[in-house]
């Protein structure tokens, strides 16, 4: 499913991006948790990266409904 999924991201999600001047990437895929990487240029505030945050995650459930949750890697904490 991992392929599927980069192969949706680059046809359909990144093309739009690179209008933001951004690219999402696919860090992993692990027991239906999809590991992405959002970057883009946003304001001071970080909107505009979480107005696209939002937006990805919709489309990606909608077309991959078995994906239980997506994780963006800059939100992990490590401790």
């Amino acid at each position: 499913m991992r392929r599927k999924i980069e192969s949706y991201v680059e046809e359909r999600i990144n093309p739009f991006l690179k209008t933001h001047q951004g690219l999402l990437e696919v860090v992993d895929l692990d027991n239906d948790i999809l590991i992405i990487k959002l970057i883009v240029e946003y304001d001071s505030e970080g909107k505009t990266k979480q107005t696209l945050l939002n937006s990805i995650r919709s489309a990606l459930h909608e077309k991959f409904p078995q994906i239980n949750k997506i994780v963006e890697v800059s939100s992990l904490s490590y401790s």
